[in-house]
């Protein structure tokens, strides 16, 4: 089912009513509080100089009657309370609610990354998002923290405060309310302008940055063929063009923060011409300084919910990169067939099978083939032919364009990709090593009583001298192996997969970059699996010793 925005948000909402709901209440009394506490002055003035203070009018016209100095002084310590509660409560909610709400984004986006197609996963230049994660994970918090439940809080107060406003003056209010709206129309335009501006500078900050990422990645490659100049000239660019795009996005982004204190000076005007006397005689409507503080106090509401529009537009942006991702092509990971019924015949069959990646031209065009337990299989070709797609085909990784291939008389596209794959394991370059230690690296349990057995097949590979496999076993690795040699990484992966102890062994250059000792151990190792396994081997070059007793040539 594809996801919405809209969605997302009424599914969070509904499973948070109560922290949302306590927000939206501590939020509404915290701004009340706020105009009610200078407001309450009046009443001082009121009780001490026995004099009407314009600004007990609001105070009044909500039933609040103090007449004495020990009722205001009691009134004053209360409300502060409040306040002070009211305000915390509403911080603390705010932040509850954002942090809840990506908490439960980033676990639904890896859950869904780590479910995508190979296909889908590769149409989306998903590394170049984790370079945006942050900003737009911080976009998608203050969308639903400022943007919708503290807007609903300020736009509720509105109301409230016209409402008692109308009760002194509506000819003010109907005027107050007439520009209130036309503001509120001005900066919905303004964020249409701020759209594109906005995006242009988000991906340009992205692309500069996986600019760099790259080439510091690269950095021998740049020192061994001189590239620096060059790259350097390529990264000016980038960063200028990255340095016009944020001048244009802080150039309307200025408009938006100073056009409020615009419109609250215009409807202080408008409120002083409206409130002149018609004839030389007539006094001053005395509700004239009423409004002109209740506006002061009403200020701060007004400029957020004016900065509303820019909010949910940078939101939206982060909320259509997100779901992009999200409403990728998932894959189909568990079928109704049982593992006990796969496991009576292992044995892939590919029939009339074709493959393409894009619609001008077949990779692999109509193979067919038996791949059976007890043999060892081997694929041949040119580079670019294909070879290691059809051991991807094999994984459910891809699918292919026709045709059909099966794992004894189930169609692969009938099998759940995960239940698939417990009969699978490979070894390639294109499968890292994943873990802070070897261990960690090469076994998917990780449990200590799965540590002799590994300890016993690294000696036996001749990783480690013997009886150190343990030490051995326990040496921290960089990522991916990357402090490793390539004939250690390549052992360690075959290592990796035959702990798995699956049926079906699928080998992607195996004896790239081993040494004679290596490649000895592991052609032993291999033949030893023959005969429980289905062995398929991807590799132009090949040791003498190893026997194929079936070879495809693509």
């Amino acid at each position: 089912m594809k996801l919405t925005r809209e969605k997302m948000i009424r599914q969070f909402v509904t499973s948070n009513k109560l922290v949302v709901s306590l927000t939206l209440i501590s939020s509404f009394i915290s701004s009340l509080s706020s105009v009610l506490l200078p407001l309450s002055i009046g009443i001082y003035y009121q009780v001490v100089l026995q004099n009407d203070s314009g600004k007990s009018q609001i105070l009044q016209s909500l039933g609040l009657n103090i007449t004495t100095l020990q009722d205001f002084f009691l009134f004053f310590a209360s409300l502060t309370a409040v306040k002070g509660v009211m305000a915390w409560s509403e911080n603390v909610g705010l932040r509850v609610i954002e942090e809840r709400f990506t908490h439960d984004i980033r676990r639904l986006l890896f859950h869904s990354q780590m479910n995508h197609t190979l296909s889908a996963f590769h149409s989306k230049q998903t590394g170049k998002y984790v370079l945006r994660y942050s900003s737009d994970m911080m976009g998608i918090q203050y969308y639903l923290s400022k943007g919708v439940i503290k807007s609903i809080s300020d736009f509720a107060f509105l109301l409230v405060a016209f409402g008692l406003l109308f009760q002194i003056n509506q000819t003010l209010t109907l005027a107050l309310m007439i520009i209130f709206l036309s503001g509120a129309i001005i900066m919905l335009l303004l964020a249409k302008f701020q759209e594109l501006p906005n995006e242009n500078r988000r991906s340009t900050r992205s692309s500069l940055i996986s600019f760099i990422e790259q080439r510091l990645h690269a950095f021998a490659t740049i020192k061994v063929f001189n590239r620096a100049h060059p790259e350097e000239m390529k990264f000016d660019k980038r960063n200028d063009k990255f340095y016009r795009s944020a001048i244009d996005f802080h150039l309307i982004s200025a408009i938006n923060k100073s056009l409020p204190q615009v419109i609250f000076f215009a409807a202080i005007g408008i409120l002083l011409y409206l409130a002149l006397p018609n004839g030389e005689n007539q006094a001053i409507d005395g509700s004239l300084l009423v409004f002109i503080l209740m506006l002061l106090y009403l200020q701060s509401v007004y400029k957020r919910l004016l900065r509303v529009p820019s909010i949910i537009n940078a939101g939206s942006t982060a909320f259509t990169n997100l779901l992009s991702l999200l409403n990728l092509e998932h894959e189909y990971m568990h079928s109704h067939i049982q593992a006990n019924e796969l496991k009576r015949n292992i044995e892939i069959k590919f029939e009339d099978v074709c493959f393409q990646f894009n619609e001008n031209k077949n990779l692999i065009e109509h193979l067919s083939a038996d791949f059976k337990t007890g043999l060892i299989h081997r694929i041949v070709g040119p580079s670019g032919s294909g070879k290691s797609t059809i051991l991807k085909l094999m994984m459910k990784l891809y699918t292919p364009t026709k045709g059909v291939i099966r794992l004894g008389s189930h169609s692969l596209n009938d099998i759940g990709a995960h239940d698939l794959r417990k009969f699978m394991s490979g070894v390639s370059d294109e499968f890292p090593l994943l873990g802070k230690t070897i261990f960690e690296a090469i076994s998917y349990s990780r449990k200590e009583a799965k540590k002799e057995v590994a300890a016993e097949l690294v000696e036996r590979l001749g990783l480690c001298p013997s009886g150190q496999g343990l030490t051995y076993l326990e040496r921290k690795i960089k990522t991916y192996g990357s402090d490793l040699s390539s004939g250690e990484r390549r052992m360690l992966q075959f290592a990796r997969a035959v702990l798995t102890r699956k049926p079906i062994l699928l080998l992607d250059e195996p004896f790239l970059g081993l040494n004679g000792f290596s490649e000895a151990i592991l052609c032993a190792e291999i033949h030893n699996m023959k005969s429980t396994h289905l062995i398929i081997l991807v590799a132009n070059n090949l040791p003498e010793r190893i026997n194929v007793e079936q070879t495809i040539t693509l």
